[in-house]
């Protein structure tokens, strides 16, 4: 996930301490990785920004367009999904796997409700109702509902709530990346139901049994890639998916997205 200019700036760094000019001032480095990967996010970004950030270049021999899923990985029953890391493209399917999961899931549930300011907002143009309807990557729901033994995540860690932890209420906001109109911020417990989460979040991860819902086409490089790769096995990773009925061939299809600019120089 490393941004192209964060090795360079390393390279440039090490030749300008040394004042040796070969790369890396001749030293041996390993960079661990794989090319196939989700790229690095670039917000809004176009597909020649996408390419911009690539930090290694290689080549695969052959490229799929589209992905044949076979009848062990199909997967429709939606009792069994309660022990599986469940994982989608968009943050809206994620956030209604949460919400229909913590529905099932047995316990009493706490309702944690956050406090929400405009800082900006010097004559009260936005209504508190407004302010709690928001929904920011990134940031924790207002309506956070939770139950004891439920998954959460927190800093882009998982987790499963079955130690006692001091976490506390803290004030949070957008990032400036993320242009937001107003100057939000949310006080809250910095975590979010994680029953499922985006391909984005997993990545580095391997867990026993994944299950994939996409409702919808992969739509950026790496993302069918990156979601495959994260279970064990081919018999402990199942698909829900949206056949493309586009496709010539007899079985269950989907559209993979790879830009191919990417792989080759």
């Amino acid at each position: 996930m490393a941004k192209r200019q964060v090795v360079e700036a390393f390279d440039r760094t090490i030749q300008d301490i040394t004042g040796v000019a070969l790369p890396f001032d001749g030293k041996i480095m390993v960079l661990g990785g794989d090319f196939r990967q989700v790229l690095s996010v670039v917000r809004r970004g176009t597909r020649a920004q996408y390419y911009q950030q690539k930090m290694i270049v290689m080549e695969l021999k052959k490229q799929w367009t589209e992905v044949l899923f076979t009848s062990q990985m199909i997967w429709y029953e939606s009792d069994y999904i309660i022990s599986w890391t469940i994982l989608s493209t968009k943050n809206d399917s994620v956030d209604a796997i949460n919400d229909y999961m913590i529905d099932r899931f047995h316990g009493e549930e706490r309702i944690y409700y956050s406090v929400n300011e405009a800082i900006d907002d010097k004559n009260g143009f936005y209504p508190l109702e407004f302010l709690n309807s928001i929904s920011v990557s990134g940031l924790p729901p207002h309506y956070l509902r939770l139950k004891l033994g439920c998954a959460i995540i927190s800093n882009s860690c998982w987790s499963i709530c079955w130690k006692m932890i001091f976490l506390p209420k803290i004030p949070l906001c957008p990032s400036d990346d993320d242009m937001f109109p107003i100057k939000l911020k949310r006080k809250q417990f910095p975590i979010r139901l994680c029953f499922a989460m985006t391909i984005n979040k997993a990545q580095g991860q391997t867990t026993p049994n994944v299950g994939i819902y996409l409702p919808d086409p992969i739509f950026s490089h790496g993302h069918l890639y990156g979601a495959l790769s994260k279970g064990v096995s081919r018999c402990n990773t199942k698909v829900l998916v949206k056949s493309n009925k586009n496709s010539k061939g007899d079985g269950v299809y989907t559209t993979n997205v790879v830009y191919k600019e990417v792989l080759h120089d």
